[in-house]
């Protein structure tokens, strides 16, 4: 019999070693990401294990969220709108890249009994919605398994077609720099050529990085991201198997440009890439020079996969082009993948959406 157990609490040795142990586990699933949760303030973290005679069958970190304001942390105006999420308790539960599969023959047997308990622990727990939830990667680049598409339907969540682009980082780093397009080699060379240093950031120059993010996002007009390397990251990340740094390029001493990066069981995702205005201006090529040098990092590392986290599958402005064609200049290595949510409190659908596209 499968039997499902959802705890706050779990001996992190052997979770991050069942993440571990399947290629598509990420840092997104280990307890280190849920340390990082609970260090936000607004997150409350849960560990799923589904099991059949004391075997592990599936695993599955989530988390419960207040809707908040921090992909516009920077603008005090939208903070009363965080302040009516809270009073309408407004809380909603996420995962990123999971459930793990642990036992690939059961898969969609275990998918099913898992959602079924989420869904069923949404509704004792009065959540509003599972929204932004994202299955494991498959890097091998196989086709989608129309059964596990249908363990979800089943189940009432909406679908939502997802891409990234990858570079595979197992060849030697002389193979992957003659691998690149010879433009972009063009441009990470012209890079060079500005008297820059490039390095990794120490913790004292998280401020000054969060003020570059912020000079980024207001002259490109997005959104903050809503995970970036802080003092909450920083100290729930860095830890024995240190998984984040930030790579810096910087000019007379001023960072110019950085990259977070996250990184585990030899995957890495950038996250909260951003330069500055200067560098912007003075077209210095500085995102292609940080985007080489995580390539050379993983390759001299033995990291597997590098993620470039994200492409709009279906571009609908010039904006979302431009940022397709950036990364895919990289690499041909497209995954598409699906995006799931689920509406549990109906009756508060529409204040929902209505935060979710300013919150």
């Amino acid at each position: 019999m499968l039997d499902i157990e959802i705890t706050e609490k779990v001996d992190a040795q052997v979770w991050n070693n069942l993440v571990r142990s399947v290629p598509e586990g990420t840092i997104f699933q280990t307890t280190y990401w849920a340390d990082y949760l609970v260090n936000t303030g607004y997150c409350k973290p849960l560990f799923l294990i589904a099991r059949e005679n004391q075997k592990y069958k599936g695993i599955l970190l989530f988390w419960i969220e207040l809707l908040n304001t921090r992909t516009r942390c920077y603008r005090k105006s939208f903070r009363i709108l965080e302040f009516f999420s809270k009073k309408l308790k407004i809380k909603i539960g996420n995962w990123m890249f999971g459930p793990l599969m642990l036992d690939k023959k059961e898969s969609v047997l275990v998918l099913k009994k898992i959602l079924i308990e989420v869904n069923k622990f949404a509704k004792e727990n009065n959540l509003v919605v599972i929204r932004n939830l994202a299955e494991p990667l498959d890097y091998t680049l196989r086709p989608p398994d129309k059964n596990v598409n249908e363990a979800y339907f089943s189940s009432e969540y909406k679908e939502k077609l997802k891409a990234t682009v990858f570079l595979n980082l197992s060849r030697d780093i002389d193979s992957m720099w003659g691998g690149l397009k010879k433009k972009v080699r063009e441009d990470v060379n012209k890079a060079k050529k500005h008297h820059i240093t490039i390095g990794f950031i120490e913790k004292e120059e998280l401020d000054t990085y969060k003020k570059l993010i912020i000079e980024n996002t207001e002259r490109v007009a997005t959104e903050f991201p809503p995970y970036y390397p802080d003092d909450n990251m920083w100290s729930a990340l860095k830890k024995e198997e240190n998984c984040l740094e930030v790579i810096a390029i910087k000019q007379e001493n001023k960072i110019i440009g950085a990259k977070g990066i996250l990184e585990f069981n030899g995957i890495i995702f950038q996250i909260a890439s951003c330069q500055s205005n200067g560098s912007y201006l003075n077209k210095m090529n500085v995102n292609d020079l940080m985007t080489w040098e995580v390539i050379r990092w993983g390759c001299n590392n033995n990291k597997r996969i590098y993620d470039l986290t994200g492409i709009p599958e279906s571009p609908k402005n010039t904006k979302e082009k431009n940022l397709r064609h950036y990364k895919k200049k990289w690499s041909d290595n497209v995954i598409i993948y699906n995006g799931y949510e689920r509406i549990c409190r109906k009756n508060t659908g529409a204040v929902i959406n209505l935060l979710k596209k300013l919150i």
